[in-house]
């Protein structure tokens, strides 16, 4: 995790951070005396050394190696379903704006880009450290999971007889949204409960995946809250 403000969520939350690195460039001591609370030394990093540590381009400062938490299903509460989605920043964007939307949890099927991937990770923000995540194998196993908890999956695709609005995305539901290239599989859209879709001007051909699945989140919580 890169930045002081993602690295300061993170020892603030349940996840394990075990080793912080900053940038020996300068640093402000005030700032490593914040951190001692947490009881963890960070290492000072010379610049060239810390700049093959990160990622980006004009590093912040600050990173951390933060363990994975463990796959787990919320108790109760509304899933984002995502089905093989490929880019990093999409998957990032989506675990953001579920936290937004009040959304319990993700679940990934496989084939969907790791959500703890740097990338993924700086697009969602400080929202990952506050879902809890699932990874499921395929359809059968998500349809599994929504039939145990009694709740209505929705396929978000353009293959569809009903607008987003037009919907009941009222109480717990599982939304899923497909891969930027090719959608939803079959077999989901065969499975879900109802289809939905975002009505567009006829010269568009679709939506940023990321994009379309924040709509329909945040109808839902328009719906949720009146």
């Amino acid at each position: 995790m890169e930045g002081k403000k993602l690295l300061l969520e993170a020892l603030k939350s349940k996840f394990r951070v075990e080793d912080i690195f900053i940038l020996d460039d300068g640093v402000n001591r005030n700032e490593l005396t914040e951190l001692d609370a947490y009881g963890i030394k960070p290492t000072l990093v010379p610049a060239h050394i810390f700049k093959l540590l990160t990622e980006t381009e004009t590093p912040q400062g600050f990173l951390a190696t933060v363990a994975k938490p463990e796959a787990q299903l919320p108790k109760s509460g509304s899933l984002v379903v995502l089905d093989r989605l490929q880019d990093p920043g999409n998957v990032g964007t989506m675990i953001r704006s579920a936290d937004a939307a009040g959304f319990a949890g993700v679940i990934f099927v496989k084939g969907t880009v790791d959500p703890f991937a740097g990338k993924t990770v700086r697009a969602a923000a400080g929202a990952i450290l506050r879902l809890p995540f699932y990874f499921a194998e395929d359809e059968a196993a998500v349809f599994s999971i929504v039939n145990a908890a009694g709740i209505r999956s929705f396929a978000c695709t353009m293959f569809a007889e009903k607008s987003y609005t037009e919907a009941d995305l009222r109480g717990d539901i599982a939304l899923i949204v497909g891969n930027e290239g090719g959608g939803i599989s079959q077999d989901f859209l065969a499975g879900a409960a109802e289809r939905i879709y975002i009505p567009m001007r006829e010269q568009s051909e679709s939506l940023n995946a990321a994009v379309a699945g924040s709509i329909f989140m945040f109808e839902k919580r328009r719906q949720d809250v009146g």
